[in-house]
């Protein structure tokens, strides 16, 4: 657009009115783009810090998919029911007033009178050789049962005073008491920081509906500026004011969309269920095949990547060469300082198809070990 406006034949169009905007766009970008705190560049820092990136490597970190604008209804009763329930330190917590209610248990039983009952049966085999069918034997006796004891009993054991059982029972109260009100705490922590999560998401929901409709009332005044101008009706400081409103609707808009995917994320968090959210499960025993074949794959691309770093290019071959392919050259000693070239080795496979993983589940394929 701002092209088509730059080649009409008006002389005001190429005025120096341009340059102030253009130079103010330049700036905003650089300052977007710089290594501040609120730039694009420092975020992929960040980034590459947390997954375990090189801080640089001569490329750029580009999301995939798009980002969410869709109006999300969240429930506060089911966030609240989920929070108290899927959060792992709440969790702990609780596992934690677990372990002292056993303990209290367990010293409260010392307050009571310990009485056991005894009993024991012993089968012995006198003789004067280990076996045989004769009475000298002491098999023979022993399958007689003649030598046989028995004993039972009674033991009660009752504690003068239960100091010591009184003490522990006193301190596990405590503990778990102590347990209680912080799972308590915790659980008031949680709800409170669900309800800013909840609040922000709802905010910046309302936010992208409102840009959105500030995006396209600016996107309407703006076309119909450039139409009056085209016709040579319109004044070209009122189109650039016109252009500003459209480049920042625009910015705010995505702005706003990038808050409310921040805030539908950490709204996830708080719950508890960004795993879940994010369809990402943790499970034990071996890999399934489609996984196996996928790493086998990325190790295989890794070692033949190393290959290809640290072996040398092959020689390009001159023009006159690919034109006489049939044309032997002439045999003879090598140039003194060259040698002759090795023979060439095919180039490792960097791209390969990708399948999907529908595909990978309908028909998994046969794992390939690495070549040694």
């Amino acid at each position: 657009m701002l092209a088509e406006v730059a080649r009409l034949p008006c002389d005001r169009a190429r005025s120096e009115l341009w340059r102030v905007p253009l130079h103010e766009a330049r700036s905003e970008r650089l300052r977007a783009l710089g290594n501040g705190a609120l730039g694009v560049l420092e975020a992929e820092r960040q980034l590459r810090l947390l997954i375990g990136l090189p801080p640089e490597d001569g490329t750029r970190l580009i999301p995939a998919d798009t980002p969410t604008v869709a109006q999300y209804e969240p429930s506060w009763t089911e966030a609240v029911q989920e929070a108290l329930a899927l959060r792992p330190e709440l969790v702990q917590r609780r596992q934690e007033v677990t372990v002292r209610e056993l303990s209290l248990y367990r010293d409260r039983n010392s307050l009571l009178p310990d009485l056991r009952f005894l009993s024991n049966y012993n089968v012995n085999g006198l003789g004067t050789r280990l076996d045989g069918n004769d009475p000298s034997g002491a098999l023979h006796s022993l399958g007689e049962n003649r030598f046989h004891d028995w004993t039972l009993g009674l033991r009660l054991d009752v504690p003068i005073g239960f100091r010591d059982a009184h003490a522990n029972v006193r301190r596990d109260e405590l503990l778990l008491r102590r347990a209680q009100v912080s799972l308590r705490d915790q659980e008031e922590q949680i709800v409170f920081e669900l309800e800013r999560s909840f609040r922000q998401v709802i905010e910046g929901r309302e936010q992208v509906r409102l840009q959105q409709g500030r995006l396209n009332a600016a996107r309407v005044e703006l076309e119909g500026r450039f139409r009056g101008l085209l016709a040579g009706q319109g004044i070209v400081q009122i189109y650039l004011i016109s252009l500003q409103k459209w480049v920042d609707a625009l910015r705010d808009d995505r702005v706003a969309t990038s808050d409310y995917n921040v805030a539908l994320a950490d709204f996830q968090r708080q719950k508890g269920s960004i795993l879940q959210y994010d369809n990402v499960t943790i499970g034990e025993g071996p890999l399934p095949t489609c996984a196996m074949e996928r790493a086998s794959e990325h190790l295989r691309e890794r070692h033949n990547a190393l290959m290809l770093l640290q072996r040398p290019l092959p020689p390009v071959r001159a023009p006159a060469e690919m034109a006489a392919p049939d044309r032997k050259p002439i045999e003879g000693p090598p140039a003194p300082g060259r040698e002759a070239p090795a023979e060439e080795l095919p180039l490792p496979r960097r791209v390969e198809p990708q399948l999907s993983l529908s595909q990978l589940l309908e028909q998994p394929p046969v794992p390939k070990l690495l070549p040694k």
